[in-house]
């Protein structure tokens, strides 16, 4: 997360917001998720409208990413005096929730569509979805080849529909729940989804 700043909303008040930012290295970083403001700014009238900047990183507790954040106004002093804006600028604590794994998802709508991932090399044996999928949707996945062949007995058409609001569930097909891996070969798990959201899936 970085604090990232945007223009004047008057001619006294600037306004800094939460984007999402994310790095491989923890040296260089680059926004995602189409520059939208992870942390909303409050109403006129509420006590966070003007600046937000968050004071830790994200601690999982439970189900859910708690996110403490602080806010305070930031009033021009060239435009308002040196004393009201320091008078202005008081510090409030915040926090902010959002799901485990919740700050993106691939989505599908009515029409199905299908995630394939490059091929994976993994020693665990179940593989877990985090997802939420809607009255009359379903999550499906299968096993390939990295040619992209089926496994037998992995295939979509085997597979038990994940539905409903899950944090952990563990995909089967039939009475299968374990995967199999042939040594030193590589597989692409491909996901099958309608009206649903995949946050984030792994193997263990």
């Amino acid at each position: 997360m970085r604090v990232m700043h945007t223009e004047l909303i008057d001619e006294s008040l600037t306004q800094t917001v939460v984007e999402l930012t994310a790095s491989r290295d923890g040296r260089h970083f680059s926004r995602v998720g189409n520059r939208d403001i992870l942390i909303p700014l409050g109403d006129a009238d509420q006590w966070d409208p003007h600046c937000h900047g968050p004071t830790s990183r994200p601690i999982l507790v439970g189900d859910e990413l708690w996110i403490y954040y602080f806010s305070a106004p930031v009033l021009d002093p060239k435009k308002v005096g040196v004393e009201k804006a320091r008078a202005a600028q008081i510090s409030r604590i915040g926090l902010a929730t959002i799901r485990r794994d919740g700050y993106v998802s691939m989505d599908a709508g009515d029409e199905a569509g299908r995630l394939v991932t490059r091929p994976l090399t993994f020693n665990g044996q179940s593989l877990h979805v985090n997802a939420r999928v809607q009255r009359g949707g379903y999550l499906k996945a299968e096993l390939q080849t990295i040619e992209g062949e089926s496994v037998m007995d992995y295939q979509l058409a085997q597979c038990d529909p994940v539905t409903g609001d899950v944090m952990s569930a563990c995909i089967s097909w039939g009475q299968k729940k374990l995967l199999r891996r042939p040594v030193d070969e590589s597989l692409r798990l491909v996901f099958a989804l309608k009206n649903a959201k995949l946050y984030s899936f792994w193997i263990e």
